[in-house]
């Protein structure tokens, strides 16, 4: 991939990403993981209408995994899977 990432492998692919995802899920909440980027595009488009509150989880644990890689890259700082997803979840229940 020579440090290029698109938007496949961060939804699809990630195992840093995964890892969170798996977490939160552990705590009750059903997010699922995708194999490829159509299928995560038409979880949404169902998702939305039912339950648009599991989207914005999904969506902040993108975010804070994205947050957490870049605290990584340019600040040697390593935060972890159970962070991540502590923070995302956290967001979802104080700003939803």
């Amino acid at each position: 991939m020579n440090g290029i990432e698109h938007i496949d492998h961060i939804i699809c692919k990630c195992s840093k990403i995964k890892e969170a995802f798996n977490q939160v899920n552990k705590w009750g909440f059903g997010i699922p993981l995708f194999d490829n980027l159509h299928d995560c595009c038409n979880w949404m488009d169902q998702i939305t209408a039912p339950n648009g509150m599991i989207l914005n989880l999904f969506f902040n644990v993108l975010f804070f995994s994205w947050n957490a890689r870049n605290k990584f890259t340019h600040e040697k700082e390593n935060v972890g899977e159970i962070s991540v997803a502590a923070e995302a979840v956290f967001f979802f229940f104080f700003y939803f």
